[in-house]
């Protein structure tokens, strides 16, 4: 009586986790288009903010000014600047290249460590999508920080410039050119990590197709975060050593 008792518990509990399986399912489709929505928007407003700032152009004075311009009084230093934002962008430029491709050999040496600890202390099949998902944060932080980077190199010569070009309100304006270069970088690198996140779980989840096996999923996708975080700690190490060296 009582394996009879335990047999159809068994049963009414996976016939319940079906049914919850399929609720989730349904109620995720709608999270998900909404998350992806967003991560569009985020694209969107970080591309017009960028086509906002290259209306500042570096060096205005090539081009024709007005006879009562600012410009024409500060030509000379335009000119310095342009040479000066050359010279920073050939060199970040240099230092990502540097940095990144030590960023990728960790990357690779640390997945391979990655996979054999997570495979004795569990399974190859969770030891391989925890390794995949690392290798995918850490190539989505790479791609962030070299977004970050070049935004903000390119920014900050248009910035100089926007205070040499409007007055009374150079500062307004050069404040501007600066919030919009932030505003770039923040959308850009939420609505690109988001948006890779969400297509990894939707992935892993035809794999974890059982709603009972979605907690493995979630400490599979953890590695995410892991190499993401790895890659951002070089990042800022890296990046603070070669702006004070």
């Amino acid at each position: 009586l009582v394996t009879k008792i335990g047999r159809v518990a068994r049963v009414r509990w996976r016939a319940r986790g079906r049914i919850l399986g399929a609720v989730d399912k349904r109620r995720m489709t709608g999270v998900d288009v909404f998350i992806f929505a967003a991560v569009g928007v985020g694209i969107c407003f970080a591309a017009y903010n960028f086509a906002v700032i290259q209306r500042t152009k570096v060096n205005p004075g090539r081009t024709y000014q007005p006879a009562n311009s600012p410009l024409i009084a500060v030509q000379a230093e335009l000119a310095k600047v342009e040479q000066i934002h050359a010279t920073i962008d050939t060199g970040a430029k240099a230092f990502l290249r540097a940095e990144y491709t030590i960023c990728v050999q960790f990357l690779l040496a640390f997945s391979v460590l990655l996979l054999i600890l997570t495979t004795v202390g569990s399974s190859f099949a969770e030891g391989l999508f925890t390794t995949v998902a690392f290798l995918v944060g850490g190539f989505t932080s790479i791609a962030s920080g070299l977004c970050g980077m070049l935004v903000a190199v390119d920014a900050n010569a248009r910035t100089t410039v926007a205070a040499a070009s409007e007055p009374p309100s150079r500062l307004t304006a050069a404040f501007n050119v600066a919030f919009r270069a932030g505003a770039v970088m923040g959308f850009a690198l939420c609505a690109l990590g988001l948006g890779v996140l969400l297509a990894l779980l939707l992935a892993y989840r035809v794999h974890f197709s059982d709603v009972s096996e979605w907690a493995t999923m979630m400490d599979c996708v953890a590695g995410f975060g892991l190499g993401g975080s790895s890659v951002a700690m070089f990042g800022r190490v890296g990046g603070g050593i070669y702006t004070k060296a």
